[in-house]
């Protein structure tokens, strides 16, 4: 069991996530793409989940802008 939680944990950081984790925070569109590519190491809640987040957050910027 605790390898298994072991295993998880690492698989949260590795290299090609973490590279896809700053992609999304500097180019929301690439990293998305990153995220739902077929080679990608995500999980499918967990796309969804980076994929509301950006939404979330292009929303709040565009929202800031026609706002003021």
């Amino acid at each position: 069991m605790k390898e298994k939680h072991e295993l998880q944990v690492t698989d949260v950081f590795s290299k090609a996530r973490i590279i896809t984790y700053l992609w999304i925070v500097l180019c929301p569109p690439y990293g998305l793409f990153r995220v739902w590519s077929p080679s990608s190491e995500f999980r499918r809640p967990e796309k969804w989940v980076w994929t509301m987040i950006v939404i979330c957050t292009l929303f709040t910027f565009v929202k800031l802008i026609i706002a003021g």
